[in-house]
């Protein structure tokens, strides 16, 4: 399916959900078609993974990788809680030229990582894999600390280097610990007229146009942030509606992911897959909207 509708469609239900975001994720598939989807995806995935154990197609270090592990490792998941054992044990499973993910991303993790792929490290891997994000070594040959990492690289901007490493620092930061109010108003002032956000942070849109991944991003970027800052009760948060014959947010984003991979499902002349609509925590629905791109990156 071509990659921009892809985006469009994922992007779409992102922007639902940002602001029930947290610094976990959660899984577990408890209905036959989205776990045939998901271990297709997982398959498809393997089958493109490198002899460094990388899966880096697009020859740019640390941006496909880490993306790849958590795909694998939700697929892993054999209930509705999350194990990071399971998680480590498939990711562990799958190698190339005898090399796991983690070997390459130990390796990447060595050579002088910035705050944004340490951020993603943390967030899309360690975390969930129960490996230390004070400590990454999963080749036993030096451990690299990536919350200094991270650290290390806020500036007196509120940046942590470039736009998008900024964001993934921020919602790193939010599962670490707290984001700074710095960083909080760097973001908010890089945004566009239109409302948008786009990779090059530049609010007046002459360095770049406003596109969807990291306008998502932003969003889960300032929401994680507020959740943080202002203390909300994450149940008050899942029950909001933004008008009183309004959905809560917990439906809101159920649907968003129905409609993601209701038309991606027919236009690739598949049955929709259906899920049971039994999520009732931020992690719940995040595992639901990592499930729908699983499902829309198999087909």
């Amino acid at each position: 399916m071509n990659r921009t509708i892809k985006r469009i469609v994922v992007g779409a239900g992102a922007l639902l959900i940002a602001a029930s975001l947290t610094g976990c994720r959660y899984s577990g598939y408890i209905d036959g078609d989205a776990r045939t989807a998901s271990t297709n995806g997982a398959a498809y995935l393997k089958s493109q993974q490198l002899t460094d154990g990388s899966f880096e197609v697009a020859g740019f270090p640390g941006f496909e990788t880490p993306d790849a592990v958590l795909a694998i490792a939700d697929s892993a998941q054999a209930q509705p809680g999350w194990s990071a054992a399971q998680a480590r044990a498939a990711i562990d499973a799958t190698t190339k030229g005898g090399h796991s993910a983690l070997h390459a991303l130990d390796d990447f993790a060595d050579s002088g990582i910035d705050a944004g792929q340490a951020a993603k490290i943390a967030l899309l891997v360690a975390r969930p894999l129960g490996i230390s994000s004070t400590a990454f070594d999963p080749d036993g040959d030096g451990a690299v600390n990536l919350v200094a990492k991270i650290d290390a690289g806020h500036q007196v901007s509120g940046a942590y280097g470039a736009f998008n490493a900024t964001l993934y620092a921020a919602i790193a930061k939010r599962a670490l610990g707290g984001v700074p109010a710095d960083t909080v108003a760097y973001i908010q002032v890089a945004q566009e007229a239109g409302g948008g956000w786009n990779f090059a942070g530049d609010p007046t849109a002459v360095q770049a146009q406003a596109d969807i991944d990291t306008t998502a991003l932003a969003i889960q970027a300032l929401a994680a942030a507020q959740v943080a800052a202002k203390g909300y009760e994450p149940d008050a948060l899942l029950k909001a509606r933004l008008f009183p014959d309004m959905f809560p947010l917990i439906r809101q984003v159920q649907i968003a992911t129905d409609f993601a991979k209701g038309p991606v499902a027919r236009l690739a002349g598949q049955e929709v897959p259906t899920w049971d609509d039994v999520e009732t925590s931020f992690e719940g629905l995040i595992a639901r909207v990592d499930r729908a791109i699983a499902y829309i990156d198999s087909v």
